[in-house]
């Protein structure tokens, strides 16, 4: 398990977690390059356009939050008001959202979200 996983849920609309898939894999136009984190919310990866090599963006599938095995669409509900909530917002300190959707499954899948990569903490 990743650093930091102890306890960590399954993901109930895909077989392979996010933390766990490989490099390379492409979602939506985007080759993931590297996971850069995981937390109770979400796994982000550094990934690389398919269509114009060079340009990066960071993915972040949204996960069930800690305590609600039971009650999934929670957690599907808070990741469709953070997207939601990212479009919104109009400032130069928030990244746009360039591509947003489910994987693996369009209708069942992982809900993710892709803004431009920044470099730094």
């Amino acid at each position: 398990m990743r650093e930091g996983m102890e306890g960590a849920l399954p993901v109930p609309e895909s077989s392979v977690h996010p933390d766990y898939l490989a490099p390379g894999t492409e979602v939506n136009g985007f080759r993931l390059v590297r996971h850069v984190s995981s937390g109770g919310q979400g796994s982000v990866w550094l990934a690389e356009s398919v269509n114009i090599p060079g340009d990066y963006y960071a993915i972040k599938f949204c996960l069930p939050a800690a305590g609600e095995p039971g009650e999934p669409r929670r957690g599907a509900e808070r990741a469709e008001r953070e997207v939601r909530l990212l479009f919104q917002a109009v400032h130069p300190h928030v990244p746009p959202v360039i591509a947003h959707g489910r994987w693996s499954d369009p209708r069942t899948g992982i809900r993710y979200f892709v803004v431009p990569w920044i470099e730094g903490g």
